[in-house]
């Protein structure tokens, strides 16, 4: 399965407005314009949103199904990806502190043992469910649309991977103690719906654990269309707090925390986005002049500066205040009550 119909002619600029995902509403406000594909460096602006009716942010019109499946190739697996397939298995060490991080903050409401099972949704070359089979000995389970990453990921007698979207693939009920969407549900063509789902594989007493970027953190209205967390145009949705707690409280679930989380690369990226696209660089990977390879070199040294003296003391100023670019909330189905 993937996001484009086999043998479909397809345009790469075909575009849909579609209501809100969340409540359904057709009356939206431009909130950014001008956003790119600053990574891939393809073609196409696009435009954010948001819904008159919930706050829901979107990318609006976004790309079609079939055309979103353009956007993705390369992006993630493929031929010289073998340095990210190591970061998200948590062979080097930024994955598994990132993953450990994670895991850290969910075992502080719903701790994993030898008995439970994990489904990632979004799950990539499968770092994270690496991890919790290493930390806690519980069986794992992966999901996600990149069939390349997939192929690639960490095999285990206690791992098994799905390749689709989660509300087709028809999981048992009640299966699983943990379900994460790691950095997944902005790409989500239909968010609540995915979490209705999730809330029907959740085993008794086990929780969702959902990572998303923040529209309302302090560094986003600094950079703008070069915001790095805006991803686009694979990043549909845009989640301030309050809009992705309605989104997981619509699909039925029960909020029971929220919070900042610690992301201290996002100023300094979103930095380097914006000096290559103002001075011309080329795409990351894509062929460079010796001058754009020196030039290249001078911006790496200026990030690298500016993310010690500048990015690592504001964010950690920010998560102190709860304002970071990225976001965690853990919910649960909603608790009978006690007669």
């Amino acid at each position: 399965m993937s996001l484009q119909p086999p043998g479909a002619a397809v345009n790469i600029l075909d575009r849909e407005s579609l209501p809100c995902a969340l409540c359904g509403g057709e009356r939206f406000v431009v909130v950014l314009s001008g956003a790119r594909d600053w990574i891939g460096a393809r073609p196409g602006e696009f435009t954010l949103a948001r819904c008159e009716g919930c706050g829901l942010i979107a990318t609006r019109p976004r790309p079609t199904r079939a055309a979103l499946a353009l956007y993705y190739e390369g992006a993630y697996s493929g031929s010289g990806d073998a340095g990210l397939a190591e970061h998200e298995l948590g062979v080097k060490g930024p994955g598994r502190l990132v993953n450990g991080y994670r895991l850290h903050v969910i075992d502080q409401l719903r701790k994993l043992g030898e008995n439970d099972t994990l489904l990632d949704v979004g799950c990539s070359y499968g770092g994270l469910m690496w991890l919790a089979r290493k930390r806690a000995g519980c069986a794992t389970v992966g999901v996600d649309l990149d069939e390349g990453a997939l192929n690639a990921a960490h095999k285990h007698p206690r791992a098994s991977y799905h390749h689709g979207v989660l509300t087709e693939l028809g999981l048992e009920a009640g299966r699983f103690n943990l379900i994460t969407f790691m950095e997944c549900l902005e790409h989500d063509l239909s968010p609540v719906e995915t979490l209705r789902e999730a809330k029907r594989l959740l085993a008794e007493g086990g929780v969702i654990a959902i990572e998303v970027p923040c529209w309302e953190g302090l560094w986003r209205p600094i950079f703008g269309r070069f915001w790095l967390p805006l991803l686009m145009p694979q990043h549909l949705h845009h989640f301030s707090p309050a809009s992705l707690r309605a989104c997981v409280e619509a699909a039925g679930l029960e909020v029971i925390d929220q919070r900042a989380m610690f992301f201290p690369a996002e100023a300094t990226l979103s930095l380097g986005q914006a000096l290559g696209a103002a001075l011309g660089l080329p795409a990351p990977g894509a062929a460079q002049s010796a001058a754009q390879r020196v030039l290249g070199g001078v911006i790496g040294l200026v990030l690298a500066l500016f993310w010690l003296f500048v990015e690592l003391p504001a964010q950690l100023l920010m998560w102190l205040l709860n304002r970071t670019g990225h976001m965690m909330l853990i919910a649960r189905a909603p608790q009978a009550s006690p007669r």
